[in-house]
């Protein structure tokens, strides 16, 4: 596991790319052997439950089971509109009738197989793919993941499977919009678990597909209509679903790894006024971070047992002196101290202020970081992020929360 998360760590993109490898190589692979063996899957199957195994394992000993999805959405169902279009869409394998097409023991290992193969495609191109690319252009990020799915399934026109070509790209361009589907469900409702489910059921219930009754013309057919099903799905989830909150996660570069002792839940703000300028705290320390002069968010840690709303109200007060509102979570970001073997997770909130007073800063603020009330125009500030990149602490602070102010004036826009 500490290769597989050193390659992570290094570069999350050439990650997804090897997962990709791996999985569509080693299946197509297991398939031959298990044809050759004479009893479809049986080789498949173990080497499925493997890779499945591993992620889950691997995931929750990073702690990434939210970054990629596995976790409950807090989205009203009413917003997804009772997942109605998605149910119609997974029904696709009955449209034309139902035939057993193998026996209870190829329906066995053909279920396994598919439930473990729904996993998988989701969490490598929705969930590793699509993270390691939202924080370039999040347009980007799902065309890729949408395309690169479609696409990975033209492999069965080469893997022996018996697909010809007309049902093979019927197939890859019906997969290109169940993608994009499926890639905007996770983006806007922050859990890959709808999407698994519906993934698993269209292809356990393929077993029962009755393919003597789809010729060219109905396939084509088909396939038009699962495209329109789910791009008109994806198009009404964008208008009806709140947008998503950012997750970065970033590694220190700056000081060497050496292990993590413990992780730290800390809350900041994107703090502005009517007239839009926006507040932040200059620090000026000298400790084992070296000598630094700094801009950063106004924030902290979060105490035990508070709420992050709670917090941040806390925080603000202290450190600003501000009474705010909360308008919205911005985002995740997830970080490193490595010379202090911390985990940071900021949640980053965007907060209108109404009034200042006094503030209430700790000994350590006052005395040690010296903090101040920094009052700027977004442009300013972003020169003065860029300006204190000069040192190790400046530039881990600058590339965390550069993306978090971008993403907050883009909000402000649109509003």
């Amino acid at each position: 596991m500490k290769l597989i998360s050193k390659l992570y760590e290094k570069s999350k993109l050439w990650f997804a790319l090897a997962c990709i490898i791996v999985y569509v190589v080693g299946t197509s692979i297991t398939d031959e052997l298990s044809r050759q063996i004479g009893i479809e899957k049986i080789i498949t199957v173990p080497y499925l439950l493997i890779l499945s195994i591993f992620a889950l394992a691997w995931m929750r000993k990073n702690g990434l089971f939210e970054m990629f999805g596995l976790c409950k959405t807090d989205v009203d169902a009413k917003r997804f509109l009772y997942y109605i279009p998605l149910v119609a869409l997974v029904s696709c394998n009955f449209w034309f009738g139902v035939k057993m097409n193998g026996t209870l023991g190829a329906f066995a290992l053909y279920t396994i197989s598919m439930l473990c193969v729904g996993f998988i495609e989701e969490l490598i191109f929705r969930g590793f793919l699509f993270r390691a690319m939202e924080k370039d252009g999040i347009k980007s990020a799902i065309i890729v993941s949408s395309v690169t799915f479609g696409i990975g399934h033209i492999v069965n026109l080469f893997n022996g499977s018996g697909a010809t070509l007309i049902p093979n790209l019927c197939q890859v361009i019906s997969a290109i919009a169940i993608g994009f589907l499926f890639v905007v469900m996770f983006y806007r409702g922050k859990s890959l678990i709808p999407c698994i489910l519906a993934h698993q059921f269209i292809n356990v219930t393929s077993f029962f597909a009755n393919e003597e009754a789809i010729n060219n013309p109905i396939r084509i057919a088909q396939s038009a209509v699962l495209c329109v099903i789910a791009l008109a799905y994806a198009c009404a989830l964008l208008k009806a679903l709140p947008k998503a909150c950012v997750r970065i996660e970033l590694h220190d570069n700056e000081w060497e790894f050496d292990g993590v002792t413990h992780d730290r839940q800390i809350v900041r703000a994107i703090v502005f006024d009517d007239d839009g300028y926006f507040y932040f705290v200059r620090v000026d320390r000298d400790d084992d971070f070296g000598k630094a002069t700094c801009i950063e968010t106004a924030g902290g840690g979060v105490e035990d047992g508070e709420n992050l709303e709670i917090a941040i109200h806390r925080e603000l007060s202290e450190e600003l002196g501000a009474s705010i509102d909360v308008i919205c979570k911005i985002g995740v970001v997830s970080d490193y101290y490595n010379l202090i073997h911390r985990h940071n997770i900021n949640n980053y909130y965007l907060c209108k202020v109404n009034s200042f007073g006094e503030t209430h800063m700790t000994e350590d603020e006052i005395n040690s970081f010296h903090l101040s009330k920094l009052k700027m125009t977004y442009d300013e500030a972003v020169a003065e992020y860029k300006k204190r990149r000069e040192t190790p602490l400046g530039r881990l602070i600058c590339n965390r929360e550069l993306p978090i102010l971008k993403r907050a004036k883009e909000i402000l826009d649109d509003k």
